[in-house]
Formats: C-alpha cells, structure tokens, sequence
C-alpha cells in the first residue's frame, strides 16, 4: 500500500509540474480558457437536452459511444 501511495504521489507531482510548465505561458492560458469554456457549454447543452428527454439522450449516447468504439478498434486493427 505505501509503494502506491509514493508512486501516486509522484505521478501528482509530475502532473502538477507539467500544468504548471505549460500555464506559465499566457498563450497557453487563453488556449486552456477556451477548451474549458466550450466543454461548459457542451455539458450544459448536453444536460438540457437530457432533461428534455431521458430515453432519446440515452440512445443517442449509446449509439454515438458504439461508433465511437467501432472506429477505435478500426484504427488500432490498421
């Protein structure tokens, strides 16, 4: 158990450095904003719809994961 404490601990820490490389940059920050933005927006609209239907969101999202998963295994079979 302590093995994988200090080995989560250590991927935290290179994780946190990594973030931290990578917002230092301005650029990157407004880049970043955006990404999280646009997944706000998606997720609300996601939500809506859902509330708006159950059942037809959930068939939706089934049969888009099922596509989602047969072209995976199509690119990683190539």
């Amino acid at each position: 158990m302590a093995k994988q404490k200090n080995l989560l601990t250590l991927l935290t820490g290179i994780a946190m450095g990594a973030a931290a490389s990578f917002l230092s940059k301005e650029e990157n920050r407004e880049k970043t904003k955006k990404v999280i933005l646009n997944a706000a927006s998606s997720a609300k609209k996601a939500k809506a719809k859902y509330d708006a239907n159950p059942d037809k969101f959930k068939k939706e999202a089934l049969a888009k994961g099922k596509k989602i998963a047969k072209k995976a295994v199509k690119r990683a079979r190539a």
